[in-house]
């Protein structure tokens, strides 16, 4: 069953007290291999055939990583701030493909997600991370994954920076949120790492 979201079809949301994804395999590995442009198709549609249950299992871990005490939004906020959405959605891809793929695997996906997000830069040009907010859903869905890709991408970066210390990264994040969000949170990541 497909949830309609901001009249969208969403094959997997989180509200605050239920995940809703699409068990459908067939169905996403149709939905994952339709985002790659013709340009990536043969480069990348065989890991999409390959590991489309891998990338099931990242997704519910995903939506699942949503309900973690260490992200500020919460569920129930009448007028949720998005100037940390991109990190928030960004940890939520990272962590359950560090924690359920092996090296191999999270090199791969990160790869062709960058690859991605480098390919439809020149469609949607070099937006700012504080650009993923709850308008990008009134887009296209290759605009809304690019969002997706694109905070995957820097999480991982910035998680590099800190040489895979998670802990440290937030620690940053709870500390950017306590000095009062006078800079973007990249920028401060990238003055304070």
């Amino acid at each position: 069953m497909m949830e309609e979201v901001l009249e969208k079809p969403v094959p997997a949301f989180t509200r605050d007290e239920a995940i809703y994804m699409c068990a459908d395999q067939d169905y996403w590995a149709q939905y994952l291999t339709a985002l790659l442009p013709e340009a990536l198709k043969d480069k990348y549609t065989s890991y999409y055939t390959e590991h489309t249950k891998d990338e099931m299992l990242a997704i519910l871990g995903h939506e699942l990583a949503h309900h973690i005490d260490l992200f500020l939004a919460e569920f129930d906020e009448e007028n949720p701030t998005c100037e940390d959405m991109w990190f928030e959605e960004g940890m939520a891809t990272y962590l359950p493909r560090k924690f359920f793929f092996d090296e191999q695997l999270f090199e791969g996906i990160y790869h062709l997600e960058k690859s991605l997000y480098e390919y439809y830069l020149n469609e949607f040009g070099d937006l700012p991370l504080e650009h993923f907010t709850y308008d990008i859903y009134s887009h296209s869905k290759e605009y809304i994954m690019f969002h997706y890709w694109m905070s995957f991408v820097k999480v991982t970066q910035f998680v590099s920076l800190v040489h895979g210390d998670v802990s440290r990264l937030f620690k940053l994040y709870h500390d950017w949120d306590k000095d009062g969000r006078k800079v973007s949170l990249a920028h401060y990541f990238e003055t304070h790492i």
